[in-house]
C-alpha cells in the first residue's frame, strides 16, 4: 500500500484501529498516520524493524519490533487502545515491545 492510498482509505472508512508499518512501497506509514489523525484521534500501532524512526517522529506511539510475535501485537492493540489504562506503559521506554516476549524493552 502507498501513503496515499492509506490516507484515502482511512477518510472513506474511518478506522478505530491502524496497525502499520513505518515504511511503504510509496511513502512513510508514519506520515500516513500523522495525515489521518491530523484531524481525529486514532489508535495506532506501528509494526516496524526500526522502531527509533518512528519514536524520533512520535515519541509517544505504540511500536512493536520486527519480527513480531503475535502475543506482542496483542498487547500493543490493547495498549493502543487504552492508552491509560497500564502504567507500566507511560514511559516512552516502555512503549516500544519486543519482537521476543523474553527481551527487555528498551
Amino acid at each position: 500500500s502507498s501513503e496515499h492510498q492509506a490516507v484515502a482509505s482511512a477518510t472513506q472508512n474511518c478506522p478505530d484501529l491502524i496497525i502499520a508499518d513505518s515504511h511503504l512501497m510509496d511513502g512513510s506509514g508514519v506520515a500516513a498516520v500523522q495525515r489521518i489523525c491530523a484531524d481525529k484521534q486514532v489508535a495506532t500501532v506501528f509494526v516496524t524493524a526500526d522502531p527509533a524512526s518512528v519514536l524520533a517522529v512520535m515519541p509517544e506511539a505504540v511500536v512493536v519490533q520486527k519480527p513480531l510475535e503475535p502475543e506482542m501485537l496483542s498487547t500493543a492493540v490493547r495498549l493502543a487502545l487504552d492508552p491509560q489504562g497500564s502504567a507500566s506503559f507511560t514511559d516512552r521506554s516502555r512503549r516500544t515491545l519486543p519482537s521476543d516476549p523474553a527481551q527487555p524493552t528498551s
